[in-house]
């Protein structure tokens, strides 16, 4: 909604001049509940703002209380945890920013931090990755060689799908032909 407003002069004579003033509906405030989770600086210290490594955003959510944690992700493990709880008020373009790290404030005229609060976490240990099994590099095949068996037959070794077979003096049909295998 825009008015007119005329600015009468004090001295006679000069020209009215109009002034423009800008009546408008106050902004609609978004309230939002943050949760974010980081590892502790200094595990021996409690969690607090200042000891606090890179947070990562866990839950967002509409609401002016404090969010309730829940269960929490798998790579929350191991000592030294915290979790950074907040409720934000905003205009609606601020965006959350995924991440924050101390010192670095995220909030700007669009958004401002109506209450904080950081928690010691009580986490699982981690579990190892499972180590993973090696895949077996198949070899070049090498051109069979006769062999010579315990036995002094000279024994010649060929493959059927995999299956290697030695045969001493054993008549084969290749072909339609029949063949002997010699040693």
């Amino acid at each position: 909604m825009m008015r007119a407003l005329w600015a009468v002069p004090v001295a006679a004579g000069l020209c009215l001049t109009p002034s423009v003033a800008f009546a408008t509906e106050p902004p609609v405030m978004v309230d939002e509940s943050l949760v974010y989770l980081y590892q502790k600086l200094d595990h021996g210290l409690p969690a607090a703002w200042e000891n606090s490594g890179r947070q990562d955003l866990f839950i967002q959510e509409p609401g002016t209380e404090f969010a309730v944690l829940g269960v929490l992700p798998a790579w929350v493990c191991g000592p030294g945890w915290g979790a950074q709880f907040d409720v934000i008020q905003h205009n609606g373009s601020f965006i959350v920013p995924l991440t924050v790290e101390y010192p670095e404030a995220v909030f700007s005229d669009a958004g401002v931090l109506v209450k904080a609060k950081h928690v010691d976490l009580v986490t699982p240990d981690c579990v190892p990755e499972p180590t993973p099994v090696p895949t077996p590099v198949p070899t070049p095949e090498t051109p069979a060689k006769p062999l010579l068996a315990a036995t002094g037959v000279n024994v010649a070794p060929f493959a059927i799908g995999g299956l290697v077979v030695a045969l001493a003096g054993v008549v084969l049909k290749v072909a339609g032909r029949r063949k002997k295998v010699t040693s």
